[in-house]
């Protein structure tokens, strides 16, 4: 990878690029962990609920020389990662690992000691690399109202 990754907030105006990105991540990475049904329902355009409105503060698109390879989002009040995904074409590219380190870096700032996740199951191994506990399938109902399987993950930022 040539150019470094920059990171920005996600605006507003943003919520198509989050979603076509959202979308093609789910349909190319969670094939054969998820019936095309489940796909189909997460992946919608017709059941989008829209963005918060104002986006979250720590909801940033990952951009390599102005494109988007990838989303992230923290919540600092709670420690709960979310919204992650990367572009199908960046697939095993070292943008989530990117993302990772920077939303590690903003929850170290503001004295979060523990991050929190749910992981879908094709990411499971991924989260693992980066530090991440947990290894028990659990199901996630999703604000579209689509229950799917994952693997609530933890991990500590305290320094022993």
């Amino acid at each position: 990878m040539g150019s470094p990754i920059q990171f920005e907030r996600i605006g507003e105006r943003d919520g198509p690029a989050f979603y076509e990105l959202r979308r093609s991540a789910i349909r190319a990475g969670c094939v054969g962990y998820y019936t095309p049904a489940q796909i189909d329902a997460w992946t919608n355009p017709l059941t989008d609920i829209g963005l918060q409105t104002p986006p979250p503060e720590h909801f940033y698109f990952a951009k390599i020389d102005g494109e988007i390879v990838g989303c992230c989002s923290l919540d600092v009040a709670s420690g709960r990662i979310d919204g992650m995904a990367v572009s199908p074409s960046y697939f095993r590219r070292g943008i989530g690992r990117a993302m990772m380190q920077h939303l590690e870096h903003i929850a170290r700032d503001f004295g979060v000691k523990l991050l929190t996740l749910d992981a879908s199951l094709n990411s499971v191994d991924f989260y693992r690399s980066q530090g991440f506990q947990g290894a028990v399938v659990n199901s996630y109902q999703s604000p579209r109202g689509i229950t799917l399987e994952c693997v609530p993950m933890s991990k500590s930022l305290v320094v022993a």
